[in-house]
């Protein structure tokens, strides 16, 4: 039932001056200082900061092997200030540890059209890949989203 539930949000989410520049890389080194530690998959909550995008890639029924055929899926992405570790979950099978994760998918059932192409920070449970709708290793499930 939970797997259900995960591919339902992650389809809901895919569809087809010098002053101020020293205060603004002194809260990038903040970010990236805070993005360092090592996350965990759900249950535990998550807050990521990054700039969210959407990215297309190949869906059904061969996911790229007939471009003719094969539908486009459109898919929010947070890339990261900073990479992230996100540490292996010993109950699930599909959550490994993962070393330097640049970009995460998002899986929401919140609006997230009004903050692409923006610095978001973003609140949800990190899960791992599970199905070929999944086009990165390690995805979140969001929960709050803020501009910053």
């Amino acid at each position: 039932m939970k797997k259900l539930i995960v591919l339902g949000l992650l389809l809901a989410s895919c569809s087809s001056g010098e002053n101020g520049e020293e205060s603004q890389s002194a809260q990038t080194d903040s970010l990236k200082n805070e993005q360092a530690q090592a996350y965990h998959y759900e249950p535990e909550t998550s807050t990521l900061t990054g700039k969210l995008e959407m990215e297309n890639f190949w869906g059904p029924p061969g996911y790229g092997e007939d471009t003719l055929t094969d539908m486009k899926e459109n898919c929010a992405m947070l890339t990261l200030d900073a990479p992230i570790d996100v540490l292996a979950d010993t109950s699930s099978e599909f959550n490994e540890s993962v070393n330097d994760v640049g970009v995460i998918q998002l899986a929401s059932t919140i609006k997230l059209n009004a903050y692409i192409g923006k610095h978001v920070t973003l609140k949800g449970k990190l899960f791992g890949a599970q199905t070929g709708h999944h086009h990165t290793p390690v995805l979140l499930d969001v929960i709050n989203i803020e501009e910053r």
